[in-house]
């Protein structure tokens, strides 16, 4: 499996894309307009980040990548809780840790603590991830 970012963002889009009933989701450096956030449930969005923290030599000679897939669960205020927290159970459980996507092995997967705003509540789904490259 490769360590760059860009094959692995590709192998956990393909794996979070699989989540029936899906809703409209801001992917990391692509152009976005947010849903109008007038209390619907169909306003819930996703908001992606890719964030690969470390590279390190491991002692049989591979490289190894450590990194935080984090989805963002984006609710208006003022919808019922537990609307964002079933999706965020839903991406949770979706991305079950020691599950292999593409050489990818996923180590963790926990909820965060919600971010109350004015207009959006934000619960964050941090999916943390191994992948290993020979060192040629």
């Amino acid at each position: 499996m490769s360590t760059r970012s860009a094959v692995i963002r590709t192998a956990l889009r393909t794996h979070l894309m699989v989540i029936a009933d899906l809703p409209p989701v801001n992917w990391q450096g692509q152009p976005f307009t947010p849903p109008a956030p007038e209390g619907r449930e169909e306003a819930l969005y996703i908001r992606e980040t890719l964030m690969q923290n470390t590279e390190i030599l491991s002692a049989n000679g591979e490289r190894t990548a450590t990194g935080i897939y984090q989805l963002d669960v984006f609710m208006p205020t003022g919808l019922p809780v537990r609307l964002g927290e079933d999706l965020a159970d839903d991406i949770k459980e979706h991305f079950k840790p020691a599950q292999i996507l593409a050489g990818i092995k996923l180590e963790k997967s926990s909820i965060l603590q919600m971010i109350p705003e004015t207009v959006w509540s934000i619960i964050p789904v941090r999916v943390e991830y191994r992948t290993h490259q020979t060192n040629i």
